[in-house]
């Protein structure tokens, strides 16, 4: 009987600290799994390296941490059969790999995310695959406690040393001790992050903007044990960044917080890049702020890999996700289950997943040991001394297991794309939805022959437009009538936003002309009597090569909708795609 497993890899670790180094990481185990055992939990490691273990389980030895299918495999193979309640990741990308997921947003310079990396395809029983669609029913409670992406020094074992000590050594509190949070949010964002606040703590009035906020804050700021962060990030950066108009300051950085989270936090940020893993020492900067926040002793913090989503007035995307895990952390779920019932229900509200909600479901993963009750509820596994405690509560942890296995497979109602041609035309119609796009209403998937039913395996019977429309009425009903789905929202409320530190873009058909009549107006003759463009009337080619301090005075607004910020700002808008707008009114457009 096993309640949680531990997956690693022995050789991936040896070659990044020494023997030295792995000896102090097999000791940190062995008291983690001597404190889950007074806990009522049998801990169990498994090395995916080990050929004894691995042949007993009929899976593939992984040798090379970055073989993927190896990986998916093999991880499966030993689910199957050891059957845990709860499944923890020991290591960075480097030692237990991120799986690479096709990004359905793909379209460079714009989306710049060949893939979305994530741990989502281990929390479902599908094989290995590309394609995110396969992974919208996971069924397993999933979480990875990461060491330092890139590491060399025995020294630095020191890192993922301290975070087993810190998940050995956790204890459950009261909810009410979780009730006072820290936010921060952009200030382009006040509105729906205040709104979101609301949903989970039911008040927004410690929400802090930026500017006017950070990135230094007081100890007594940031002690609150909920933090909700919904700023700017950046690909490979140790900041977060807010916004005001084109000002773009630092928010907050790994530095600031250094000696100032609690232990026992629990984070949920909605930043570009939030979670990404990167290799510090190899980069020049300091780690993450999600390591550092892990470092210091927090529970456990949700964010993304890659660029992600939301609006600036309504929530979507990342603000949803974001705001189930931490209303089901607050309900007394183990942080790995609280992730697991937040995509569940990210996927069952959604009912039809467009390419961002898939990029979205696969982006924010766990850091942290997912067995963890940050919140005491009548079912925290206290102790396990009585007679038959520990039978009973394993008893209830499978029954709320295999609730939601069938929740999971409820949803997972997306399978692989049946040919190439249904694929592309998807994505294709996504990249128009998102620069092309005119109408608000216009914002799904484009028209595509019943058998791929926009998806192929989608939901193609009757009974996926009556859920789509009970969906909708529910949805109405508990929002005064202002439905979540996007194609329902009015112009007006569409104001459109995204996460990192790419310049917002916003234009006109008048404005387009307007530019046009200006760089005609400012053509000049030459010495050799040619015509010449004047210096400030150059065009993209010439804007890029500027220094970035440059181009925030001069960049000009180009025609999008709906924005991220990770990391193709400042980049203008193609020439002849102006933004059909009403006044007063944005477009519901996806970039």
């Amino acid at each position: 009987m096993t309640d949680k497993l531990i997956v690693s890899n022995r050789g991936a670790l040896r070659r990044k600290y020494g023997a030295a180094g792995l000896a102090r990481i097999r000791t940190a185990l062995d008291h983690l799994v001597a404190a889950d055992r007074k806990r009522g939990l049998v801990t169990r490691v498994a090395w995916l390296d080990d050929a004894r273990t691995m042949r007993a389980h009929r899976a593939p030895v992984v040798a090379d941490p970055v073989d993927y299918a190896a990986t998916k495999k093999a991880v499966d193979a030993l689910f199957r059969v050891a059957t845990p309640d709860y499944l923890m990741l020991l290591g960075a990308p480097d030692v237990i790999s991120h799986q690479p997921l096709s990004n359905p947003l793909y379209d460079p310079p714009d989306e710049p995310d060949v893939y979305a990396w994530s741990d989502l395809p281990y929390a479902c029983a599908g094989p290995y695959s590309h394609d995110i669609a396969t992974f919208t029913g996971p069924t397993r409670v999933v979480g990875r406690l990461p060491d330092l992406t890139g590491a060399t020094d025995p020294a630095q074992a020191s890192h993922v040393v301290s975070l087993l000590r810190s998940a050995a050594g956790y204890r459950s509190r009261e909810a009410e001790e979780y009730g006072p949070y820290f936010a921060l949010s952009a200030q382009s964002w006040e509105v729906c992050s205040g709104r979101n606040l609301f949903e989970i703590f039911g008040n927004r009035d410690r929400l802090r903007t930026s500017p006017r906020s950070g990135p230094h804050f007081t100890a007594a700021a940031l002690a609150p044990l909920s933090h909700f962060i919904n700023c700017h990030g950046d690909e490979g950066s140790d900041e977060f960044a807010g916004q005001h108009g084109r000002n773009y300051p630092v928010s907050l950085r790994t530095r600031s917080i250094d000696g100032a989270i609690t232990p026992g936090t629990v984070a949920a940020v909605e930043c570009c890049y939030g979670a990404q893993l990167y290799a510090a020492d190899l980069i020049g900067i300091d780690i993450p702020i999600c390591q550092s926040y892990l470092a210091q002793g927090a529970y456990g913090y949700l964010g993304s890999t890659t660029i992600a989503y939301g609006e600036s007035r309504t929530m979507s995307a990342a603000d949803l996700l974001v705001q189930y895990f931490l209303l089901e952390v607050l309900g007394g779920a183990s942080l790995g289950r609280a992730a697991l019932r937040a995509r569940q229900r990210y996927v069952r509200e959604i009912v039809d997943l467009d390419p961002t909600d898939l990029k979205t479901l696969a982006q924010f993963m766990l850091l942290g040991d997912p067995s963890i009750h940050p919140v005491r509820s009548a079912a925290t596994p206290v102790s396990a001394k009585a007679a038959g405690a520990e039978v009973g509560l394993r008893q209830r942890r499978r029954e709320r297991r295999a609730k939601l296995a069938s929740e999971g497979l409820a949803c997972d109602s997306v399978e692989a794309c049946e040919d190439a041609t249904s694929c592309a035309a998807r994505a294709s119609g996504a990249r128009e939805n998102r620069k092309g796009c005119r109408d608000p209403g216009e914002r799904g998937f484009p028209d595509v022959p019943d058998s791929s039913a926009r998806r192929a395996g989608c939901r193609t019977s009757e009974g996926r437009d009556a859920q789509a429309q009970e969906g909708r009425r529910k949805r109405a009903r508990r929002h005064g009538g202002a439905t979540l789905l996007r194609r329902d929202r009015e112009a007006a409320e569409c104001r459109t936003r995204s996460k990192g530190r790419r310049r917002r873009r916003q234009g006109s058909l008048r404005a387009h002309r307007r530019r046009a009549q200006i760089r005609t107006a400012l053509e000049c003759v030459g010495d050799d009597g040619r015509a010449r463009r004047h210096p400030e009337a150059r065009g993209r080619r010439h804007r890029k090569r500027r220094s970035r301090a440059v181009r925030r005075d001069e960049q000009e607004p180009a025609d999008r909708g709906l924005h991220r910020h990770g990391s193709c700002a400042l980049r203008a808008a193609p020439k002849g795609r102006p933004c059909d707008r009403r006044q007063g009114a944005r477009p519901l457009c996806r970039p």
